[in-house]
């Protein structure tokens, strides 16, 4: 008999033959010689279900022999056709595979090429594999179902692939189909970004950008490392913003974060921005109106000026709500719309003044427009200021920082208002002597040149400040003489203060008995007397 002895169906047919089983599988193609077909209906010698094996085949037709072993050539329509399942060899350590799958996910950046089987845990039948690729590096476990056979050759005809990105280096966006769990355009081609975690799935690196902070996942394949010189400008570019050189900017959050200590101490200073560089720990250099320097910072540390603002940095404000006072040449900004003919925020500039001192400007139709009753504010031009005198050895200077600010090297022993003598000038920096510190370094625009009565002054000053007074202060018991003889003692008498001076300029003085008010220099300080105490006239 030539039908086949079938031990058992399912998803495989199992047919023993020559004391064993082989085992066949359903296909959809036309009968191969060696298959073995299944009857879909009985005939002569032929039985419903039972299978035959295929002795030749053309085109639709093939041959079997039939149940009592007659040679039968019938259509292939009447019969399904089974192949043979080959059962293939087990890879072991040292055996190399082609990853197919990832089921586990832990090889998924490994599709498609040759890894090598460097360990096979016998307790681990699911995934029993450990794997290198061709850099020598461990890329996972993997089933025995995600891999099939492979040869050294394939492995070692391979391009080593770059390292695999790790946990706190960076990388730069290839293609922004593979960013995962955001929108469309939650990244950009050659975005700098850090990568964060690395779980090994399909989509394995959860990335932050550089520049907005912003995560989101990625595909390994979809990264390349990014170079230092890329990390750097990513990152310069959060520490410059939207600035660019030759912006103007308020300083309003100056922090040791992104701020250095000068930029700090001149919080709140309208200031010019230049672009420092990626290199620096701030983007952004700093500097006053007046050109001096005013401190390093990033964008957090500033607002940017708005058109409006920039435009008048060189006007002040001279008067609000009404149009008196105002001036040919002055600046209005509305601060209600008045009408359809004019706009809030914008500039308006006084082209005259009618007879009732009402400012006339020319509206956004380019028609004449009063401003008799609006409510603005007027703005007139800086009076501009006078250059300062250039220094040189020798000149007497006095320090003069503006209110809140300080040197640009420290006070030292200094302070603000003393004067002393320049010793060295080299371009906008000074050395300077005062009578408290020598060689005190500074910045010419620190410094303003002072009169002879200027040092007269600051000798006074130093004088009275040496016995712990301001100019003029007297104390009771002070011995002084009159300088004037306006009242009852004569010039150059000398007597004792008899009531702490409160206007430093006239004082009760008592000599022979008598006391009257008068203009006095001081001899001896009442802390100095070795006299008793009280009244010595």
């Amino acid at each position: 008999m030539a039908k086949l002895n079938v031990v058992s169906e399912g998803t495989f047919v199992e047919v023993r033959q020559d004391g064993a089983t082989v085992r066949y599988r359903k296909v959809d193609r036309k009968a191969q010689t060696g298959d073995i077909v299944r009857a879909r209906e009985s005939s002569t010698d032929i039985t419903q279900g039972a299978f035959y094996r295929v002795t030749a085949s053309y085109g639709d037709r093939i041959e079997f022999n039939d149940n009592d072993g007659d040679l039968r050539n019938r259509n292939l329509s009447k019969y399904e056709v089974y192949e043979k399942v080959t059962e293939p060899k087990r890879l072991t350590v040292g055996d190399y595979g082609r990853v197919t799958s990832s089921a586990t996910g832990r090889i998924s950046d490994q599709i498609g090429s040759v890894v090598k089987i460097v360990r096979d845990d016998p307790d681990e039948p699911k995934a029993p594999y450990q794997c290198e690729d061709i850099n020598g590096e461990n890329v996972g476990l993997a089933f025995i179902s995600e891999l099939e056979p492979a040869t050294k050759a394939e492995f070692d005809a391979q391009i080593p692939k770059p390292a695999r990105l790790k946990v706190g280096e960076y990388a730069k966006v290839v293609n922004v189909s593979v960013i995962d769990g955001s929108t469309a355009d939650w990244a950009r081609i050659n975005t700098i970004v850090e990568i964060i975690k690395d779980d090994y799935s399909d989509i394995p690196y959860s990335v932050k950008r550089v520049d907005n902070g912003e995560t989101g996942w990625s595909m390994a394949a979809r990264l390349v490392p990014a170079t230092n010189e890329e990390v750097h400008q990513a990152k310069y570019s959060v520490k410059i913003g939207d600035f660019k050189d030759g912006d103007w900017a308020e300083i309003v959050n100056p922090t040791d974060k992104n701020a250095d200590p000068v930029a700090i101490r001149t919080r709140g200073r309208v200031v010019k921005v230049t672009l420092y560089g990626p290199r620096g720990r701030c983007g952004l250099t700093l500097t006053k109106e007046d050109g001096s320097h005013a401190g390093f910072a990033n964008a957090d540390a500033l607002r940017k000026l708005s058109d409006t603002e920039v435009a008048l940095l060189d006007y002040e404000i001279v008067g609000k709500r009404n149009s008196a006072g105002s001036k040919i040449g002055d600046i209005i900004v509305f601060d209600e719309l008045p009408g359809s003919f004019v706009s809030l925020g914008r500039l308006y500039t006084v082209e005259s003044v009618d007879s009732c001192g009402d400012a006339q400007i020319v509206d956004d139709e380019g028609d004449s427009y009063d401003t008799c009753g609006e409510d603005f504010t007027l703005y007139r031009k800086k009076a501009e200021k006078k250059a300062a005198p250039s220094l040189k050895v020798g000149d007497t200077v006095k320090l003069s920082i503006p209110e809140g600010e300080s040197p640009r090297y420290g006070w030292g022993s200094v302070k603000n208002g003393n004067v002393g003598k320049i010793r060295y000038v080299d371009g906008n920096g000074v050395t300077v002597d005062f009578p408290n510190q020598r060689g005190w370094n500074g910045l010419t625009s620190e410094f303003v040149i002072v009169s002879e009565d200027d040092v007269k002054a600051e000798a006074e000053r130093l004088k009275w400040a040496a016995i712990g007074r301001k100019v003029g202060e007297y104390k009771t018991g002070d011995v002084v003489e009159c300088i004037d003889s306006c009242s009852g003692h004569r010039i150059g008498t000398v007597g004792i203060v008899t009531a702490d001076s409160d206007d430093y300029e006239l004082v009760y003085v008592k000599a022979n008995g008598k006391s009257y008010l008068h203009s006095v220099k001081l001899v001896t300080p009442v802390e100095q007397r070795f006299d008793a105490k009280g009244d010595a006239a």
